[in-house]
């Protein structure tokens, strides 16, 4: 809850700017996911913030990409190892949720 109330005060501060959560799932139960993705997007639209959040986990992805109004206003990036070397790839919202409802998709091993 601690995490939850932090994180909702740092809206009120970044009006019309910039929130940056790392590792969004920290502190934060499974099962509350999908509703805290909720509460960001409700933030980030009320006091006008661009949000940028960091995960590697796979559920917590997953959550903020289902519970988002716009997922068409999303972004998402993966650094992901190849035998290339390491290589960056970007999804909009809207192809990583087509993506997503297409199958159990994972963000670092999607092409």
């Amino acid at each position: 809850m601690q995490r939850i109330y932090f994180i909702s005060l740092l809206f009120a501060s970044a009006r019309n700017g910039i929130v940056l959560i790392d590792e969004f799932e920290n502190a934060i139960h499974t099962e509350l996911l999908a509703e805290f993705a909720r509460f960001i997007d409700i933030l980030s639209k009320k006091f006008n913030t661009q949000v940028f959040i960091t995960s590697h986990s796979k559920e917590c992805i997953d959550a903020i990409i289902k519970n988002v109004t716009t997922p068409g206003e999303l972004s998402l990036t993966a650094l992901v190892e190849t035998k290339a070397g390491i290589v960056q790839r970007e999804y909009d919202g809207m192809k990583y949720l087509k993506l997503l409802n297409a199958g159990n998709v994972d963000i670092r091993r999607a092409h």
